[in-house]
């Protein structure tokens, strides 16, 4: 399995760490490693003395790691009752992972269950993934509800392919300490890679080959597809690293990169300002550049359409249509990384809806069942506005002409509950919380960013939550909850 991908699985178990209806789980590393010394123990033998050696050596270093793992997989997931349910788990889960012990049988499933969680924690043991999320800010393990993802971490989720390994690299090289640094490439290993220099290793008497850059960083970059290792035909030991097709084209965009960052690293590394401010900055200073790099390529194909044949014609034409998306797409950027330094303030949720049924088309088939009680909500108010249009643009694309929409307001218990009914077809039960997953869609032209945003919106900043049930109208029910912050009679 690739680096990223690994590191992908591991982050994927925190994700939906930190949103309020989930409840941290504690596994007590001492009681794990009791129970652990006690499995070897009851393994004795003079046959298995050698195994037994083996097994403490291997694992005694990684009962620690072994310990938050199931803390952060039972956290991330809520599948367990209490403290005492996970630690359970992580005690069964180390029987089958180290393969020793009489653990009582407990069904087939559950089994298969403990074999995959001990599968899983080798892939990413064997690369200390969660030392190295740590380590370059993926993941911030300080928080009272347990390992939660940074926005750098959920960055990185959102990216595929080469995407995710620049991102990586960029956010290593931004934060290296020098050649010495295991968790981070510095900039004359990347510089390396671009001049296709084979890095090729000392040697020292005692010690064997020896790099001028920590090997753990450069069997990373091998991972990560920039680097191959050749090997020395007699020790078997790796004598070089050699550059590989296209890990010199990654390289040189992640020093792009860095010098356009350079000067400001925020949320890179730890400083001082907003690090919504520096979301906006970031995104107006790539866009300027999208657009400087762009706009003279729109003008030079409209001149080009007026001296060439209608075949040809239509190929520009093409591109230009390519080129317009782009434009727009930087446009939209910008302006959504306004909204995210907009100020909170106290909002009134009827003004809320009623401007949010104002952006959409087809607005005259929403029905707006306002409350006799005004009711307020502590929120950035264009940020909230944007859900909650989203989510009712969502269920009039999910219904006809005929279908009836329908968005209330109610309070509850200190918690404001804003309804958005359809009488489409429903969501079905499988699918209700994936329909909030980024790039998640069932429409041909959808993008699956609508439901995402709300829920980033509702869930991250303002620490509510949005969920999908069955509606009283025969299709869906889109349920958002915010703390009421006061109230008017």
């Amino acid at each position: 399995m690739s680096f990223d991908a690994n590191l992908r699985e591991y982050l994927e178990l925190l994700e939906p760490v930190g949103r309020s209806t989930l409840v941290h789980r504690r596994v007590d590393e001492s009681a794990l490693h009791t129970h652990f010394l006690e499995r070897l123990r009851g393994g004795e033998n003079a046959a298995l003395d050698v195994q037994l050696g083996a097994i403490f050596r291997d694992w005694s270093p990684r009962i620690a790691r072994f310990a938050r793992y199931i803390s952060d997989l039972s956290s991330g997931r809520v599948f367990l009752s209490d403290d005492a349910a996970a630690q359970e788990l992580a005690h069964r889960a180390l029987d089958v992972a180290v393969g020793i012990g009489s653990a009582e049988p407990r069904g087939v499933v559950m089994q298969l269950e403990l074999e995959r969680i001990a599968k899983h924690f080798e892939l990413i043991s064997s690369e200390e993934i969660d030392t190295y999320a740590i380590e370059i800010n993926l993941v911030d393990d300080e928080s009272h509800l347990g390992r939660r993802l940074t926005p750098l971490g959920v960055a990185f989720l959102r990216l595929r392919g080469v995407n995710a390994i620049r991102w990586l690299l960029t956010v290593e090289m931004l934060q290296s300490t020098g050649s010495a640094d295991p968790w981070r490439a510095p900039r004359a290993l990347l510089e390396a890679v671009v001049n296709e220099t084979d890095i090729i290793a000392g040697f020292d008497d005692n010690y064997g080959p020896v790099f001028s850059f920590n090997e753990m960083t450069l069997r990373r970059l091998v991972r990560m597809g920039l680097l191959g290792a050749a090997y020395d035909r007699q020790s078997g030991e790796v004598d070089r690293y050699e550059v590989v097709p296209g890990g010199q084209n990654t390289a040189r965009v992640v020093l792009d990169a860095e010098a356009v960052l350079a000067e400001d690293r925020t949320g890179l590394v730890p400083t001082a300002r907003s690090a919504t401010d520096i979301v906006v900055e970031r995104t107006k200073t790539i866009a300027h550049e999208v657009r400087n790099a762009l706009v003279p390529v729109r003008h030079h194909l409209d001149a080009l359409r007026g001296v060439i044949a209608a075949p040809q014609a239509r190929r520009v034409d093409a591109a230009k249509r390519g080129v317009v998306r782009v434009l727009t797409f930087v446009d939209e950027m910008v302006a959504t990384s306004e909204l995210m330094a907009e100020a909170t303030a106290s909002c009134d949720v009827a003004g809320m809806i009623r401007e949010a049924v104002g952006w959409i088309d087809g607005d005259e088939r929403i029905s707006v069942q306002e409350s006799a009680i005004a009711v307020r909500v502590l929120a950035p108010r264009s940020q909230l506005t944007h859900a909650i249009a989203n989510v009712l643009r969502n269920a009039l694309q999910a219904t006809t002409d005929l279908d009836p929409v329908r968005v209330s307001a109610v309070r509850s218990s200190g918690v404001v509950r804003i309804t958005i009914d359809d009488g489409g077809r429903g969501v079905p039960a499988d699918a209700r919380e994936r329909v909030f997953h980024e790039g998640y869609t069932t429409r041909s032209d959808g993008s699956g960013y609508g439901l995402a945003y709300a829920r980033r919106v509702i869930a991250d900043v303002l620490r509510g939550r949005v969920w999908c049930e069955d509606s009283d109208l025969g299709g869906a029910r889109f349920v958002i909850e915010l703390p009421e912050i006061e109230s008017e009679p």
